[in-house]
């Protein structure tokens, strides 16, 4: 591979030690298949790890034990800012003559169609988690043909792509290809270069292809991406705006940075700890536990002692035709099966309060808390909400950009978006739903009321951050009324039931 060095930093695929870039590789594909479940490729990885300090034959006989659901249950733990769908909203309402609201623009309803056609809030649920658990992943804006249909593909990282990084700036792309599909031996990539607009696809013979620094170049034949047979990008309205949007986690000393392969290497810990202890195995090894002669029996692969029933243990100080009867003293008849879980459910703590989150397998519930224990416990999670905010702010709205361009560039001129609804939009997150001291609380905002910094009208808002002043207003006023009329109707019905 290229030694070309730039900012004496070892960036993009092609400068970086083909070990340590199979390693990542590898990484990133053991945690897509842990977060998608895929229970053929944990079970082999648990048989694997078992074959260090089991016989394959024993291997076999063993009823094996994963825990499947933890890492996506575990990152729903730690991921809330979509929680609750977040609010579109037009800045352009703010544009308000003798207290009338402006109605949105046309371009404003069919974006808004547009987002949910993509079902936007679970597309960037699954980004903000993709790029947590790989640290930098892409999302595409795509358009399928056949059903006419726009929606958005998520989880390009390091184990599936291939990035080169601008000479510049090693934080950017410069190129992005993606392996398409593999046929054989053979994987067709699709490439999108930013810096000279061209978008082409090519095949290699190897799982990933071979990059020339120098000439900026992949080595093999280009082949048109559809009807682009000059291999130029698709024409955004003149912007050529790729379609693909960088998602990072946190800013590190490469392009890449490191996923939470750890995560991962914890539960297969588990998952052999777990193995080994309900199995027959161990428990008969437990029941012989010390004994005061020198066993002998059949050796395993690794020298050790094999016991079970299928390994009986003789003494080693009998001799043929006169057997000594083995003098045996059970210390302890005691098996550690609750102390090795116990064990575990500290491990599954301690991974849960790294990440201030509550333990995926354990839920802990607390009664009778004040206002201020119910803010504390709320306070970890209101933090980290916060903070992810700002990581998926400014990708999340170049989503929604691309999402218009590839729109506009496939679906007839009759439904396209008129591309200055990009400057007049704003994302508004929605808070996670956590446990609140609802009187407390309701009782400092009327405080705040009576000194003029908050007003009835604003509270409604906030808890319905779709509405505008003019419909909080209604709302309060429409909410007297019903009360003042039901009201009515309780004492009428009292009247008559004392007649």
């Amino acid at each position: 591979m290229g030694a070309h060095v730039t900012n004496s930093h070892i960036i993009n695929h092609t400068r970086t030690e083909a070990q340590e870039l199979e390693i990542k590789r590898n990484d990133a594909a053991l945690i897509d298949y842990f977060y998608d479940k895929e229970h053929l490729v944990i079970l082999e990885a648990l048989k694997s790890d078992l074959s260090l300090i089991k016989d394959f034959v024993d291997i076999k006989k063993m009823k094996f034990i994963t825990f499947d659901e933890f890492l996506p249950a575990f990152m729903r733990s730690l991921m809330h800012v979509y929680d609750s769908a977040p609010v579109l909203k037009w800045t352009g309402a703010d544009d308000e003559e003798d207290g009338d609201e402006v109605k949105e623009p046309v371009y404003m309803t069919k974006l808004r169609k547009l987002l949910k056609e993509v079902d936007f809030a679970q597309a960037m649920r699954d980004n903000l988690i993709q790029c947590r658990l790989h640290n930098t992943v892409f999302a595409e804006a795509k358009y399928n043909k056949d059903l006419d249909k726009m929606f958005i593909e998520t989880g390009y990282n390091v184990g599936n792509s291939f990035v080169v990084e601008f000479e510049s700036f090693f934080r950017e792309w410069e190129i992005f290809a993606y392996e398409a599909w593999r046929v054989g031996d053979e994987s067709v990539w699709i490439v999108w270069d930013r810096k000279t607009k061209e978008h082409y696809k090519f095949k290699t013979d190897r799982a990933l292809p071979k990059f020339d620094c120098e000439k900026r170049l992949f080595d093999g034949d280009r082949e048109p991406v559809g009807d682009n047979e000059d291999f130029a990008a698709p024409d955004y309205g003149g912007s050529q705006h790729p379609p693909y949007v960088l998602y990072r986690y946190e800013r590190q000393n490469s392009f890449w940075g490191n996923g939470m392969i750890a995560i991962v290497d914890l539960i297969r810990v588990i998952h052999v700890l777990c193995t080994i202890t309900m199995d027959d195995t161990l428990l008969q090894t437990m029941r012989l536990l010390i004994l005061n002669f020198e066993p002998k029996g059949t050796e395993g692969d690794y020298g050790q002692l094999k016991t079970g029933m299928s390994h009986p243990v003789t003494s080693g100080n009998a001799t043929p035709g006169n057997q000594v009867e083995p003098q045996a003293d059970i210390v302890s008849a005691d098996l550690y099966t609750e102390d090795v879980l116990k064990f575990i459910e500290s491990l599954f703590d301690i991974t849960a309060n790294v990440f201030e989150a509550d333990n995926p397998m354990r839920s802990k519930i607390e009664t009778d808390l004040s206002g201020i224990a119910l803010r504390l416990r709320a306070e970890p999670l209101l933090r980290n909400w916060s903070e992810d905010i700002q990581r998926v702010a400014k990708p999340d709205m170049e989503t929604i950009k691309a999402l218009v361009f590839v729109h506009n560039l496939n679906r007839p001129k009759d439904q396209q978006i008129d591309v200055k609804v990009l400057d007049e939009i704003a994302m508004d997150y929605q808070p996670p739903s956590v446990v609140k001291d609802e009187i407390g609380e309701y009782e400092l905002e009327r405080k705040k009321w009576t000194d003029g910094i908050s007003n009835p009208v604003l509270w409604v808002m906030r808890l319905n951050p779709e509405m505008t002043q003019k419909q909080a207003t209604e709302y309060i006023q429409n909410n007297k009324k019903i009360t003042r009329e039901l009201r009515g109707t309780t004492i009428n019905l009292q009247r008559d039931a004392d007649a």
